[in-house]
Parts: C-alpha cells; sequence; structure tokens
C-alpha cells in the first residue's frame, strides 16, 4: 500500500554535493478498498440502526393499541353489567310496589265489602278507604327506600 521512492539530487558545482530524501506515495486504491469498507460498515451500522428503531416503534405501537383494546372492552363489560343491575334493580322494585299495591287494594276490597255487608255505615267505609289509602302510600314509600 506504501511506496517509498529514493531521490537524490547532486548538484555539480563548488564541490560534489548530494541530498538523499524519501517521499511516500499513499496507493489510491488501496485508500479507494479502505474507503468503500468504511462506507458499506456505516451503511450496514445505519440500516440496522434505522431497523431496531422501526422494530421498536412497531412494538411499543402494538403494546399500546393492545392495552387501548383491553382498556375498551373492560370499560364496556362493566358499563354493560352496571346498565344491567340498575335494570335489573328497577324492574324488581317496580314489581313490588305493583305487587303491594296489588295486596292492599286487594285487602281493602275485601275489608270494605265486608264493612259495607255487616254494617252498611258509609262514613265507616270513608274512614277504612282513607287508613287503606295511607297504608298503601306508606307501603310503596318503604319498598323504594328498601329497594
Amino acid at each position: 500500500m506504501w511506496k517509498n521512492h529514493k531521490n537524490v539530487a547532486c548538484e555539480k558545482g563548488k564541490r560534489t554535493f548530494c541530498a538523499g530524501y524519501t517521499t511516500i506515495e499513499i496507493n489510491t486504491w488501496g485508500l479507494l478498498g479502505i474507503a468503500g469498507v468504511v462506507v458499506v460498515v456505516v451503511v450496514v451500522v445505519v440500516v440496522v440502526v434505522v431497523v431496531v428503531i422501526v422494530v421498536v416503534v412497531v412494538v411499543v405501537v402494538v403494546v399500546v393499541v393492545v392495552v387501548v383494546v383491553v382498556v375498551v372492552v373492560v370499560v364496556v363489560i362493566v358499563v354493560i353489567l352496571v346498565v344491567a343491575v340498575v335494570v335489573i334493580v328497577v324492574v324488581v322494585a317496580v314489581i313490588l310496589v305493583v305487587v303491594v299495591v296489588v295486596v292492599v287494594v286487594v285487602v281493602v276490597v275485601v275489608v270494605v265489602i265486608v264493612v259495607v255487608v255487616v254494617v252498611g255505615k258509609v262514613v265507616v267505609v270513608l274512614v277504612l278507604g282513607g287508613v287503606v289509602a295511607v297504608v298503601t302510600a306508606a307501603a310503596v314509600v318503604v319498598v323504594l327506600v328498601v329497594v
């Protein structure tokens, strides 16, 4: 790769003077070879770094997407469960209120019929009707508070 050349300059004059010196000539093809290797190494390193960065970014994006999907699915399931529980509680409360009102109305009707048949007084019927109405309202309030 390196070439050494010996140049000898001899001058004739007062006396014979010979000076020797060495020059170094760089082999151009050798430099091109080194440059080629350096370029290949740099390109390979750059490609590897870019591939690693792309892989890391893709992995991060996939992980974020999976986490978001899982969170959304969990939230949807929780919302569905909460809505189902609320609907069930409301339906049960309505059923209880209806049952209590029907039972109270049946009892009132039976008591009114018995009182009218036995006593035959309108005043007693009105008093019993008012008592039953208060009891019914109280029963509905109790059921709503309990539920």
